[in-house]
């Protein structure tokens, strides 16, 4: 192709433009036994209202018909349960209209149920974190999902390949998780061989651009502004920020993010909402295969220590890394006690998602996740579930001294000791 026929046809079509949201909270409120009684745990439970209200509303719920196009969000497990009991009404308009998008199985991604971090799990908990997550999912909303976004875009070859295995055809990273070879063109999507030999496929988002909407509020005050100076600076728009920047970290600004993806404004500007459904069917593009950074995330550069209490994110002092370190590896050493297995694993699953509106709302769940086990399968299931909340990423995610999400992985511990003296 002559560089100007390619040149004409650059000027021809738009500039593909999408959105990565990741929305997420921690279980605001966890019930733990110990010595056959149990204890409510309350982790800042007036946070989901305030952001609900600011965020989750404005872009999940008044939508008038469809969500725009070029958002491509993950809604994950534990904010599910938290609407379905606060605000069930406006849960069930979601669904609708994620039920109404064309590209729905693309459009709105898979999570493991849990906000753990999987790179450091046995590759057994992976598979069935995301398998338990990709059916809690399913119940929901009607559809398997398609993509899935990592908790904290943490991510291994391992990660992808049981990803992969449960049936996942891509996953969104940041772009300085993945390596392009060479003197090839970013495009998307790009894909990574995995060790079983197959491939998964790879949206990817921009690492300056999204720092700069997600932590400089002169980029996100004038649309027009803002679309002209991305599409100048390079040839494709691919942002990922949590979805909270937009209304809570940044009040007001939810409407920031609809306007950009208004197609009037759009076709104004020339740029197209990606659509992930036709980009990875392509049939005529070539397929990019590209290198991955190993146990890698989008909040730590440090092999993932910010989750073993091994690296400075968030300036910790040293007794919070000594604490973080404790807490890991004594959760890591019961997490290997209770194994889940072969048919015992789709009992464990079908047992979790029976008793998950309680689990996540700091009810006694107890009884009814048990009921007919044996006294040693009670244990072995009470000891893997509260093993894997026990790694919930928040319980280190924070560097500050004595903070309350901290608990989550505390509590847990507490209960795995009750449970395994039995």
């Amino acid at each position: 192709m002559s560089l100007e026929r390619e040149r004409r046809e650059q000027e021809q079509s738009p500039s593909p433009i999408v959105f990565f949201l990741h929305a997420y909270q921690p279980p605001r409120e966890l019930y733990f036994v110990n010595d056959g009684h149990g204890e409510a745990l309350q982790i800042y439970p007036e946070i989901n209202e305030q952001i609900y209200r600011e965020v989750y509303r404005p872009i999940l719920v008044d939508s008038e018909e469809r969500f725009p196009q070029g958002m491509v969000f993950s809604f994950y497990s534990t904010l599910r349960e938290w609407m379905k009991s606060a605000h069930p009404d406006d849960f069930e308009k979601m669904v609708d209209l994620v039920g109404r998008q064309k590209d729905r199985e693309y459009q709105v991604l898979g999570d493991p149920f849990i906000h753990a971090i999987l790179p450091l799990l046995p590759e057994d908990d992976q598979g069935l974190l995301l398998d338990l997550g990709q059916k809690a999912f399913g119940e929901d909303f009607g559809f398997t999902p398609k993509g899935l976004w990592l908790p904290e875009t943490a991510v291994s070859s391992a990660t992808l390949d049981k990803a992969k295995e449960v049936g996942y055809e891509f996953v969104v990273l940041r772009d300085d998780q993945i390596v392009f070879p060479p003197g090839v063109k970013k495009e998307q999507p790009v894909f990574v061989s995995l060790p079983s030999g197959g491939k998964m496929g790879v949206f990817w988002f921009e690492t300056s651009e999204s720092g700069k909407v997600a932590f400089d509020d002169r980029e996100t005050i004038n649309v027009d502004n803002f679309l002209e100076r991305c599409q100048n600076s390079q040839e494709q728009l691919a942002i990922g920020v949590d979805m909270e920047t937009f209304g809570h970290h940044k009040p007001g600004r939810e409407k920031f993010l609809l306007e950009a993806l208004s197609p009037a404004v759009l076709t104004f500007h020339r740029i197209a909402p990606l659509n992930l459904r036709e980009a990875l069917a392509n049939p005529s593009g070539e397929k990019t295969f590209v290198g991955l950074v190993e146990n890698s995330s989008w909040s730590c550069p440090h092999m993932l220590g910010r989750w073993r209490g091994t690296c400075s994110c968030d300036s910790p002092s040293e007794a919070a890394l000594v604490e973080k370190r404790k807490l890991y590896e004594e959760l890591a050493a019961f997490n290997s006690e209770f194994q889940i297995s072969g048919s015992r694993e789709s009992d464990f699953i079908k047992r979790v998602l029976r008793v998950r509106e309680d689990l996540f709302a700091g009810r006694n769940f107890e009884a009814k996740f048990c009921f007919g086990l044996t006294d040693e399968e009670k244990k072995q299931y009470l000891g893997k579930l509260y093993s894997l909340l026990g790694f919930t990423s928040c319980g280190w995610f924070w560097g500050g001294d004595n903070r309350r999400e901290r608990m989550i992985t505390q509590k847990a511990l507490e209960t795995l000791e009750t449970i395994a003296s039995e």
